[in-house]
C-alpha cells in the first residue's frame, strides 16, 4: 500500500484524485475529503491510500532485474521468449 498526499488548488487535486481512481493498475483503498490549508492559502490537501496491482509490481521488478527502461521492454522480451 502507498500513502499519498495530494496538495494543490482544489481543481488540480480533484482532477488528479479522480484520475487515479480511473487507472486499471491502481486500486484506491481510501480517499479523504478535501482539507483546506491553514490561513489564507488557496491550497487543499487530499490523502489517499492506494495499491498497485500485482502485475504492475512484477513488471517493475522484472524491469529492474533486466535493466529495462520500462515495462513495455519487459513485455516485448517476454513475448520474444527472452524471459520466462
Amino acid at each position: 500500500m502507498i500513502k499519498l498526499r495530494l496538495h494543490g488548488t482544489p481543481d488540480e487535486v480533484k482532477k488528479l484524485a479522480d484520475y487515479l481512481e480511473t487507472l486499471s493498475n491502481v486500486r484506491v483503498l481510501q480517499r479523504s475529503d478535501s482539507y483546506a490549508d491553514r490561513g489564507k492559502s488557496v491550497y487543499v490537501r487530499v490523502y489517499m491510500d492506494v495499491a498497485v496491482s500485482e502485475t504492475e509490481r512484477k513488471l517493475a521488478e522484472l524491469a529492474d532485474e533486466i535493466e529495462a527502461p520500462n515495462k513495455s521492454d519487459v513485455i516485448a522480451k517476454i513475448v520474444a521468449g527472452e524471459i520466462k
